[in-house]
């Protein structure tokens, strides 16, 4: 009797109930066909397949090639939640992605990954109702891009069909106001009611954000008695408007912007004011806020604009926005201070030689915060 030859690579098994099972092995593991075949040829078509896969470096594993195919039915809303998820953001970065997907990217939602074209993304950006609010529409381009970019890391996607030119490009609303003067600055911290006037000073002269000021609390301020003051800002809080609670408003207190931690000495001249609030308007809790509201946790934007835009209205500078402050402090930095000094001291993100330099000259941040002070007019006497 003749024997039949015997199968040079892989290896083929009927299976009790009579279908043909087709594997193979390679690098030290033996990988089985997804599904079972009715014919031997068809077994062995499968076989061939993979062995042409191996030959022309090709070749990836059956089970993640399978694993791939099932993904790429994924639909997008699904997966983009998941890229979401995985991320380290913050609660207002994060919020603010969902809102984009259940808004201007709803569109995708339900479609599979694999069917998501050029065309498709093409004819939604310039349909988009965001057509008048380009800056979102940006920022819906760039997270639409960011989960195909993972797709496509992930092996569901061979290339990202985003592919519209600039779409997510952002362009500034305006530019920012033009600083305040040292006049302006003394009269806006004095048009506004007593107890936000040190909100006001540190703004403008030491360069907080909003949400870095309304975290203030007592245990970040060191003060030595003198004329020697620092902040140190560790913390930031943002509030979300959610309908139903009794503020309308939920806050979240997390670390600064970028997780830029980092230490701003007050300028000498507005120490006495600084002082002056936490001896007023401040409880003996060392983690108690500086700027504290009557009814709620946190000052919130809201709050503080009623009393901003009365102020800015007494020396004619309407259009001044609250973040506009920080720009002003940038801007008296910079007159003091080389651009890596004003760097760490506003908390822009820095790179790793400026972090060598403010450890080199562990003492010019305290020259800089004088140096302000003298632009103000003092003398290097005490404090006014």
């Amino acid at each position: 009797m003749t024997r039949r030859p015997r199968r040079s690579w892989g290896k083929i098994r009927r299976l009790p109930s009579g279908r043909y099972q087709a594997s193979y092995s390679h690098n030290l593991s033996r990988h089985v066909a997804p599904v079972t075949y009715t014919t031997k040829m068809s077994a062995e078509a499968w076989l061939a397949a993979e062995h042409r896969l191996i030959e022309y470096d090709e070749w990836t594993p059956p089970a993640q090639r399978k694993n791939a195919t099932q993904k790429r039915g994924t639909v997008f809303g699904d997966y983009a939640l998941d890229v979401v998820g995985q991320r380290d953001l913050k609660p207002r970065t994060r919020q603010g992605y969902l809102d984009l997907l259940d808004g201007p990217l709803a569109r995708f939602s339900k479609v599979p990954l694999a069917q998501i074209s050029p065309e498709m993304i093409r004819t939604w950006y310039a349909g988009s109702v965001l057509a008048k609010t380009p800056t979102r529409r940006a920022h819906a381009y760039q997270l639409l891009r960011t989960v195909l970019n993972t797709a496509v890391t992930d092996g569901l996607l061979t290339t990202n069909p985003c592919v519209v030119r600039n779409a997510g490009t952002t362009r500034p609303k305006r530019e920012a106001s033009t600083p305040l003067t040292f006049a302006e600055t003394e009269k806006l911290a004095l048009g506004v009611p007593v107890n936000l006037k040190a909100f006001v000073l540190l703004g403008v002269w030491c360069g907080l954000r909003f949400g870095e000021l309304a975290a203030l609390t007592r245990a970040d301020i060191t003060d030595d008695g003198a004329d020697s003051m620092v902040i140190h800002v560790r913390h930031s809080v943002t509030h979300r408007d959610v309908s139903g609670s009794k503020t309308g408003w939920t806050c979240t207190v997390d670390s600064p912007k970028n997780h830029e931690t980092h230490d701003v000495p007050v300028p000498p001249h507005i120490v006495p004011d600084i002082r002056s609030h936490l001896a007023t308007f401040f409880d003996s809790e060392p983690d108690s806020v500086v700027f504290k509201p009557p009814k709620t946790c946190h000052l919130n934007e809201k709050t503080f604009r009623r009393a901003w835009a009365s102020a800015l209205k007494s020396i004619g500078r309407e259009g001044f926005r609250i973040h506009d402050m920080r720009h002003t402090a940038t801007s008296y930095a910079t007159m003091v201070a080389s651009p890596v000094e004003v760097q760490a001291r506003i908390g822009h993100k820095t790179a790793q030689a400026s972090q060598r330099y403010q450890h080199q000259m562990s003492d010019r941040p305290n020259v800089i915060a004088a140096d302000l002070s003298r632009l103000a007019g003092w003398d290097g006497s005490a404090p006014r």
